[in-house]
């Protein structure tokens, strides 16, 4: 049984010009396959608000939830993704060197199937 994930960034603010998000949009980075079990089991949907921080390397280095889905598991699953698909071109500074970054108030909507 196939459950489908909804990824939503509508209202999050644009990343710095230094720190694009390779490939577009977060949807792209989540399928169905993502939904996590337990919450697929318990009908759990929900919103989470992140704020990531992206390393030099333009690899998420950290990920924390600004406003919970409401339920653990799916805070957690995006949080994982996150961290383990999301790639930047680094943030330089003003002698283009490689430096950290952040971007707030990205969403994820999960919502299984009516």
């Amino acid at each position: 049984m196939l459950y489908a994930l909804l990824a939503l960034v509508a209202g999050a603010p644009a990343p710095p010009p230094a720190a694009r998000q390779e490939g577009g949009n977060l949807a792209q980075y989540l399928s169905s396959a993502d939904y996590p079990l337990h919450a697929i089991r318990h009908r759990e949907e929900g919103t989470a608000t992140f704020r990531i921080g992206i390393g030099p390397d333009g690899r998420v280095s950290a990920c924390a939830i600004t406003a919970s889905s409401g339920h653990k598991s799916l805070d957690q699953a995006t949080c994982r993704i996150m961290r383990e698909r999301l790639r930047f071109a680094p943030a330089r500074d003003s002698e283009g060197r490689p430096v950290a970054d952040a971007i707030e108030g990205l969403k994820v909507t999960w919502r299984l199937p009516r």
